[in-house]
């Protein structure tokens, strides 16, 4: 068996804990609340292990870099903007999907310089195409 993969026992079984959001045979996620408990029970002074065992998971099951690298992740995602979050967080919308109007102001203003700064790089890159091709039709 491949370290780190989960068998359909045990994604049967990390399914059933009330603190799962999602588990697949590589990956786990764990719901808001479980995320602030973690926190606060490290805080306190638990291990990550004893963590995850009192909240019933087998760390075991786990893996030790598993929780190691959630442990990490949770800390850096708390420390964000929005704190936490089920899943993954949502994707930078595409510039012309964007709607400025329903934004913060702030933020509009933010994402609406972010797009002329790339729009004047993609005019740059096609000026130079337009005259590299210039130049192709030049020479005989």
């Amino acid at each position: 068996m491949n370290p780190g993969l989960f068998t359909g026992e045990q994604i049967k079984a990390l399914r059933e804990n009330p603190f799962t959001d999602f588990v697949s045979v590589t990956t786990i996620r764990f719901t808001v609340e479980f995320k602030e408990m973690f926190v606060a029970a490290m805080d306190s002074g638990k291990t990550i292990r004893n963590i995850f065992r009192d909240s019933g998971y087998d760390p075991d099951v786990l893996g030790r870099e598993r929780m190691k690298s959630f442990a990490h992740r949770v800390r850096k995602e708390q420390r964000k903007n929005g704190g936490f979050h089920n899943g993954y967080k949502e994707r930078k919308q595409h510039p012309d999907l964007a709607d400025y109007a329903s934004m913060p102001q702030e933020e509009a203003i933010l994402r609406m310089q972010n797009e002329i700064l790339y729009l004047h790089q993609e005019l740059d890159f096609i000026k130079k195409i337009i005259e590299l091709d210039r130049k192709g039709e030049q020479k005989p």
